[in-house]
């Protein structure tokens, strides 16, 4: 099949995240069945206008991705324009079998359906309505409780009017985990079994993993990592508050905690850091090149996701459990259908800090139920959330909507 791609932004370009990294290994899953995949992008930064890596063709649009609500028919650099005339372009010298959408970024094609006729399938890693919750709990100045109102108009915009256009009117929609199809049913009122659930993969053969890895002693360092953006919503002060009071309840011991990416509330992460006393136990590494991470995953001991938000299906708790790595992380949002709590990892009640504590607790202290729960972590991991069973699925969804 000839596969078109449609994103907001790619690996390429700067402070991309999950989505981004989910888009490559897809495109290049699909390019190493024997596909021919071409990736359409806003151009932003770069300077380039196409590339390929690994067997999928990259083009990149100069264009403006956002709407003025409603207006973007009239707009001649507009996203929903340009990517709609990039793409017949390429159509017409080489005929395309399906489009596949991460989010809305394939309104343009949906809205030229006349012209063009070739199936959508849109992916959605989560809604409008949950978005909005994350940036109502990403708050942090004056400045931003004035942009409420601003947030509020353009989440009613896509409630209303993008979401829906995108849901209803793709042939499939893909959803990352129950918890998003849940919501997007609720919101958008599309036909629930036009909605199918496919799990992120991850390739295993890029994540270092020891069968022999002999977890840390009760008298070394337990390392503990968190992997992702730096957002209020991210709940790693939660994780730095259990985290003193293990330390308060324990006295001083030989545990580690490296907090690894980047984000606008890290400045603050870090005062909260010295304000607890943890500096001596926490480092904050800065956003370290997924490669190294993958690679470097398997030195720690535990891997913690105490996010706030309501996330779709985090690849990066795959990427521990893939790691041999057991997971704690807030129940909250898809991260329950990745953790099975008690066998794989250990789940709490997002934003309730002594939870996270006991769960810190339970593990750091038991060397035996870390190997035990991260042996148990990595077979999931392989039974459920490959690459390759990712991509299947994919393909059994693309070539039903082509015929």
């Amino acid at each position: 099949m000839k596969i078109a791609i449609f994103i907001k932004k790619t690996t390429f370009h700067l402070g991309y995240g999950g989505l981004e990294t989910q888009n490559k290994l897809l495109a290049e899953g699909l390019a190493g069945r024997g596909h021919s995949v071409y990736v359409f992008s806003p151009k932003y930064e770069l300077q380039e206008n196409e590339t390929e890596q690994n067997k999928v063709k990259y083009v990149f649009i100069e264009s403006n991705y956002r709407t003025r609500f409603g207006f973007s028919k009239f707009e001649k650099m507009n996203w929903v324009n340009l990517s709609a005339e990039y793409f017949l372009s390429y159509h017409r010298q080489e005929s395309f079998d399906v489009i596949l959408g991460q989010s809305s970024a394939a309104v343009g094609i949906l809205r030229h359906r006349p012209k063009i006729k070739v199936p959508v399938v849109s992916i959605s890693h989560g809604s409008i309505l949950n978005e909005f919750s994350t940036r109502l709990q990403n708050i942090q100045s004056f400045y931003d409780f004035l942009r409420i109102g601003f947030n509020l108009f353009y989440a009613l915009y896509n409630f209303f009017g993008r979401q829906r256009e995108f849901v209803t009117h793709s042939k499939r929609v893909i959803v990352v985990s129950e918890f998003v199809r849940d919501a997007i049913i609720n919101e958008t009122f599309v036909d629930e079994r036009n909605v199918e659930v496919i799990y992120n993969g991850v390739d295993p053969k890029e994540i270092f993993y020891l069968a022999e890895r002999t977890p840390s002693s009760n008298n070394s360092a337990v390392k503990l990592i968190y992997v992702g953006q730096l957002f209020k919503s991210k709940g790693i002060d939660d994780l730095l508050k259990a985290l003193h009071k293990f330390i308060q309840q324990n006295g001083p011991t030989s545990i580690s905690l490296d907090v690894v990416g980047s984000g606008d509330y890290i400045e603050k992460l870090k005062e909260l850091a010295t304000r607890l006393n943890l500096n001596n136990y926490v480092r904050f590494p800065g956003k370290i090149k997924h490669e190294e991470v993958l690679r470097t995953l398997n030195d720690y001991d535990i891997f913690v996701l105490p996010s706030r938000r309501k996330e779709g299906f985090p690849m990066t708790v795959v990427e521990a459990m893939f790691a041999g790595l057991p997971v704690i992380g807030a129940a909250i949002g898809g991260v329950p259908e990745a953790i099975e709590n008690n066998v794989t990892g250990l789940t709490y009640e997002s934003g309730n800090i002594d939870e996270l504590y006991l769960c810190l607790s339970k593990l750091i202290k038991d060397k035996r139920l870390r190997a035990n729960m991260g042996i148990a972590a990595r077979t999931a991991a392989v039974n459920k959330f490959t690459l390759d069973i990712m991509i299947d699925k994919y393909e059994k969804v693309l070539k039903g909507v082509k015929k």
